[in-house]
């Protein structure tokens, strides 16, 4: 079990780690624009891997809509 260990972890520091990547970017944008959330802040890490922060977006509470007024019988 320990060489499997030890090949692994030389195979790990043998790779490199992926640049962020705009595509990637891009399409994670567009699933959050389906989802009705905005982005607020993208953090790239060291090994190519990403976070993204989200706000919520939409109406106000308070916003009256005017589908919501009962129509006269």
């Amino acid at each position: 079990m320990m060489k499997f260990v030890k090949a692994a972890r030389e195979i790990q520091a043998k790779q490199k780690a992926k640049p962020l990547s705009a595509v990637a970017i891009k399409k994670v944008a567009k699933v959050t624009e389906g989802l009705s959330l905005s982005i607020a802040g993208i953090q790239g890490n060291p090994d190519g891997s990403f976070f993204v922060s989200t706000t919520k977006t939409g109406g106000n509470a308070d916003e009256l809509n005017p589908w919501d007024e009962v129509l006269p019988k």
